[in-house]
């Protein structure tokens, strides 16, 4: 009798056209995490999960847990066993002995959250627990219990999922539903953008944004901002974009791009992180420009050996604003920068004069090298903009200087201070910052159409 209502648990777990789809899925691989499977059915995590719960308690499926992921797999030797009893059963003879995986606790109907903020199967604490699998809902009293047909008994009884019982929360926006793989617990409430965006960027800027916060900030008035946040309220995805273009993306779990393929081969631009970059369709771009981002925390005061024949002093910008605009052309070959440009960024919110400074030739009476800097006291963020030394005076410590005399003017007003650049430059901007103490790895791409 106990291999009939194995065999009964079976059937009623592969009768379901969906649980059938994740067998067919599941056998044609080692294992899936449950984010796949998501994908993949383009249902909600908790109808899956109730999906692989059955299948679980009929001992067809298995699972294991690393790290945030639930990683399920095919019980291949109950599918041949089944089949096998099966056979035999209808062939009148007596079924041989098998030995399915232990059955779990019958399993209560589903009731599914008012939103999802997760796309992956994360375990939830829970005081009093025994077992390795937390439970798919929670049903306090017996009156809760579905009831039960007189012919069945409580052991191989599987509650069905009530179609009512079931509430898929509201796509905000068709925009949200067309960019987003997994679109439910995404808000596009700015304010509530512009938080996450600096509680992650605190974490970690360089792998949150290309440069500094407040560029991104200007940007944000003609772009939809989108966010989801895990039950304890910290952000977990962050996105900035429209249908042309797309400034920000981040996850918490960097494993995988969380947006459709249809909307990113739409795009005439994007800035990605080299985490992401294996994610998109960079074939339907036709550029790739890569970039640096370092930060440091400028926790102390830096020495400044300098030779005795140079001194530092601040950029007097009312006057000077043509010779800076002169001597970064000078510096930079190909770029060209009048001192309308120059004053133009003397108007943003980051600028302070103190934070322009030159390294002047005592003796020439001329600058050597310009240093300029910024802060946004609102982050609160030092970053370094230009550092230009003349060809001929290279190779002197004069960079080297410029740099740590900006780091000291922000020490005490910034938390960090980050720094980025073309990362294929033949000068090697990168291997000269971490010289004098920057840090990181991270790699931004822009790409074009």
């Amino acid at each position: 009798m106990d291999l009939l209502m194995a065999l009964e648990d079976v059937f009623k777990a592969l009768g379901d056209p969906v649980r059938l789809r994740i067998v067919r899925m599941l056998s044609e691989t080692d294992e899936m995490n449950v984010c796949a499977i998501i994908e993949q059915l383009l249902m909600t995590q908790p109808a899956v999960s109730h999906h692989l719960a059955v299948l679980k308690h009929a001992g067809l499926v298995q699972n294991r847990k690393q790290g945030q992921w639930v990683h399920y797999s095919l019980c291949r030797t109950a599918l041949s066993d089944t089949a096998l009893v099966f056979l035999q059963d209808i062939m009148g003879q007596e079924p041989q002995q098998i030995s399915p995986a232990q059955p779990s606790a019958p399993i209560p109907a589903i009731v599914e959250p008012a939103s999802v903020t997760t796309i992956a199967e994360i375990e939830p604490p829970h005081p009093s627990k025994k077992e390795a699998e937390p439970p798919l809902a929670v049903v306090t009293t017996s009156d809760a219990e579905p009831e039960m047909p007189a012919a069945s008994s409580t052991a191989d009884f599987v509650p069905p999922v009530e179609e009512e019982h079931v509430s898929v929360p509201a796509i905000e926006s068709p925009f949200i539903a067309e960019t987003f793989r997994l679109p439910f617990g995404i808000s596009e409430d700015p304010d509530e953008f512009r938080k996450d965006l600096l509680e992650a960027y605190l974490k970690s800027p360089c792998q949150l944004l290309p440069g500094p916060m407040w560029k991104t900030l200007a940007k944000l008035e003609n772009l939809k901002c989108a966010s989801r946040e895990e039950e304890d309220g910290k952000p977990s995805e962050l996105f900035a974009g429209d249908e042309h273009k797309m400034e920000v993306y981040w996850n918490k779990d960097r494993s995988l791009l969380g947006l459709t393929e249809e909307y990113l081969r739409k795009l005439d631009f994007m800035s990605i992180h080299d985490d992401y970059l294996s994610f998109a369709p960079v074939d339907a771009f036709t550029a790739w420009t890569p970039s640096f981002r370092l930060s440091h925390d400028n926790s102390s005061l830096h020495e400044i050996n300098l030779d005795a024949n140079f001194e530092i002093v601040d950029v007097n910008i009312e006057e000077e604003a043509d010779i800076v605009a002169t001597f970064i052309r000078t510096c930079y070959e190909g770029m060209y920068v009048n001192q309308d440009e120059v004053m133009y960024w003397t108007r943003t919110p980051v600028y302070h004069s103190d934070l322009w400074v030159w390294i002047m030739d005592k003796e020439k009476g001329a600058p050597v090298a310009l240093g300029m800097a910024g802060f946004d006291a609102s982050v609160p963020e030092g970053f370094l903009d230009k550092i230009q030394v003349l060809p001929e005076y290279r190779r002197k410590g004069i960079g080297r200087a410029t740099v740590y005399e900006l780091l000291n003017r922000l020490h005490g007003r910034a938390a960090f201070v980050t720094a980025s650049g073309e990362a294929d430059s033949q000068s090697d901007p990168a291997g000269f910052l971490r010289q004098c103490g920057f840090q990181g790895s991270d790699t931004w791409w822009a790409l074009y159409r």
